[in-house]
């Protein structure tokens, strides 16, 4: 039983962590139940003393449930969980995963998924003023226009940054979707990839700078 001594190395008020990662393997004859309530033994065990684990980068391979009270909000910058097409439908907001309240310190959130980015519910990453989607696996290329078009419109965010990591051997046609995108906002001179979208209520806008299976929409003044 492995668990008394990791509590003991989580317990040391010098341990710093530069990324801390919850990835359980199940073995044959255990189920997703027992994995969680081992966890939530060790919860249980880290709750009985007052020092916060000093991690940097959390990354989740599973939404089990985590309580982040159990972590330093000043150490803790930067989030990567996974979220399967399943598991975007059932939420609604990504703050029922990670709570912003208890990770104002956070730098970065990132997200991989094999869903699409219209599967978020409207306003999924409000209190989350910077964050990653990785999309992986089949993704729907004809509706990703569509998609930014309402997401330049929240304007609650600093720093969005969209990944397709394609795993099909041969990758979807850009070229219809980036001319589509050019279409957005304003064009800059000698920057053609560059498109500027002004924030409604606001004298900053979004710079949308567009590559081939990478968009990133940054707030400027």
């Amino acid at each position: 039983n492995l668990l008394p001594a990791v509590v003991r190395i989580l317990k040391n008020p010098k341990l710093r962590l530069q990324e801390l990662s919850f990835e359980f393997t199940l073995h044959p004859d255990e189920d997703d139940e027992k994995w969680t309530s081992k966890w939530t033994r060790i919860e249980k065990e880290l709750r009985k003393s007052s020092t916060k684990l000093h991690v940097n980068h959390l990354t989740l391979e599973q939404l089990n449930p985590v309580d982040f009270r159990l972590f330093a909000p000043e150490s803790l910058e930067e989030i990567t969980f996974y979220i399967d097409e399943n598991n975007v439908k059932k939420i609604k907001r990504v703050n029922e995963i990670v709570n912003p309240k208890q990770c104002k310190q956070l730098k970065m959130l990132n997200i991989r998924t094999n869903s699409c980015l219209c599967a978020f519910p409207a306003n999924s990453f409000f209190g989350f003023p910077r964050f990653t989607i990785d999309f992986y696996g089949v993704y729907c290329m004809r509706k990703v226009v569509d998609c930014i078009k309402k997401l330049i419109k929240w304007t609650q965010w600093e720093l969005c940054i969209l990944v397709w990591s394609s795993l099909v051997e041969e990758p979807p046609n850009w070229e219809p979707t980036i001319e589509k995108l050019l279409q957005i906002g304003t064009s800059v001179p000698d920057r053609p990839n560059i498109r500027r979208y002004p924030i409604h209520g606001s004298t900053d806008f979004y710079e949308i700078d567009i590559e081939e299976e990478r968009i990133s929409i940054e707030r400027k003044s």
